[in-house]
């Protein structure tokens, strides 16, 4: 289906009875009342199932105890768009985004701060300065992939008082989640935002909860 067919009423039913409306004139906003709007089956996997990944469908935090108080994401394309909501929405107080396109991560900035109070997210371009004071850093950008190898930036950026969270899920471990456990940071790989999008899409599509625990054992059985 195409972003300009409407959703079949099963789904249609099953994401009201999730506080999330869906509209024919776009893939994704935000309304007034803080929920997401979407128009298509094809944008359900790429855009709710993600931003809901942590906060819906886990069976418990990756993360339980992380300092949600001065976030830093790396990437502002579509996973980072995503974690973006999802972070504010767990209640992060300042999200500073870095992106290669200073623009796009503007463009996320401004977005962000139209639905969520207090104007909580900035961008800019100087990581190094991002990553100072940062309580915990999101990576959404590809490297550490197959076809972007390498770390995303400099490991002495590192600190043993930071979260890292990594979007990236093939390989499992990357290079950036092994320089952050050698540098004493707590840690939260890929695969948790995997099945938690596998969890919260087949929740979507079906009107059933989803064994994620089971899921997740799977996953991990296969990597």
């Amino acid at each position: 289906r195409c972003c300009n067919d409407q959703l079949p009423a099963a789904i249609a039913k099953t994401l009201c009875a999730r506080g999330v409306t869906h509209t024919r004139r776009e893939s994704l906003a935000q309304t007034s009342a803080g929920r997401v709007q979407l128009s298509c089956a094809s944008c359900l996997s790429t855009t709710v199932s993600t931003v809901d990944a942590v906060i819906l469908a886990l069976p418990f935090p990756a993360l339980p105890r992380a300092d949600l108080s001065r976030v830093v994401l790396l990437g502002a394309g579509g996973a980072g768009a995503a974690c973006a909501d999802a972070v504010l929405r767990l209640g992060a107080g300042q999200l500073v985004i870095v992106d290669q396109d200073e623009r796009r991560a503007a463009s996320l900035a401004e977005s962000l701060n139209r639905r969520f109070e207090g104007a909580p997210a900035r961008a800019i371009g100087d990581l190094p300065a991002a990553m100072a004071h940062a309580s915990g850093l999101i990576h959404a950008t590809p490297t550490g992939t197959a076809n972007h190898p390498g770390l995303p930036f400099s490991a002495g950026l590192l600190r043993p008082s930071m979260w890292i969270s990594e979007v990236v899920y093939v390989p499992l471990e990357t290079p950036l989640l092994k320089a952050a456990r050698a540098a004493g940071c707590a840690t939260m790989d890929g695969g948790c935002m995997n099945v938690g999008q596998a969890a919260g899409a087949f929740g979507l599509f079906t009107g059933q909860q989803a064994d994620a625990a089971r899921m997740e054992a799977h996953f991990r059985s296969m990597t």
